[in-house]
């Protein structure tokens, strides 16, 4: 990760952020903020000591992800409350996301984050999202994908999220949800340490009303 923003300044011009964590280990394309990981366990494809082996660990991260586009700013992980904590005092209380390490035997790593009923909060632009109530809360499922996590490897890095989920706005009015993000990263940047450019394929944030 690049920022070490605290609070998220105006969406409007984002396509995906999160609330900076200090660790990598954390979707980038994000403005991502989270709490400490919780360590489940390390299972190692292969029992060679001798040499590299791939290996899996799985963790439970607690984090809040989101983006915007010119339309729309999406918050995934956060009750409305819980934001506007977030906002006021900087204290952390997201929800919970399942997490799978995947290290290669050169070290380098791919990484998925699935959240699954994660509390969602939609604003419509123009807005102040530390100052305004979201005008739709509800409830979705994230799935995001890394496939070389500090450029170390020897492809191409390729990120994908996609999230679906309902949510309902102050008239009682319900809509689906959807949030779909591709981007790569070429082949000649060879580490997050260093600037890097995101060729950004599709984003896209879709409300559909339900029942008309």
């Amino acid at each position: 990760m690049h920022s070490d923003a605290a609070l998220l300044p105006d969406l409007s011009t984002w396509s995906s952020l999160c609330v900076t964590p200090s660790s990598s280990a954390a979707p980038r394309s994000q403005a991502c903020s989270r709490s400490a990981a919780l360590t489940n366990s390390h299972l190692p494809r292969h029992s060679d000591a001798a040499a590299p082996s791939l290996s899996v660990e799985r963790t439970i991260e607690h984090f809040v992800y989101g983006g915007g586009d010119d339309q729309h700013v999406v918050i995934f992980g956060a009750t409305a409350e819980n934001w506007a904590t977030f906002c006021a005092t900087q204290a952390e209380n997201f929800d919970a996301w399942t997490v799978l390490t995947v290290t290669r035997p050169d070290g380098s790593q791919k990484v998925g984050w699935q959240g699954t009923g994660l509390h969602v909060l939609v604003w419509n632009l123009p807005a102040d999202i530390c100052a305004e109530a979201p005008d739709y809360t509800g409830t979705a499922r994230l799935v995001l994908a890394d496939s070389d996590l500090d450029l170390s490897g020897h492809g191409a890095d390729g990120t994908g999220q996609t999230g679906t989920g309902t949510v309902t706005d102050a008239s009682g009015q319900r809509y689906r949800l959807l949030w779909v993000n591709r981007s790569t990263v070429a082949v000649e940047f060879t580490s997050d340490k260093e600037p890097f450019v995101f060729d950004t394929h599709m984003f896209k944030i879709q409300l559909t009303p339900i029942g008309e």
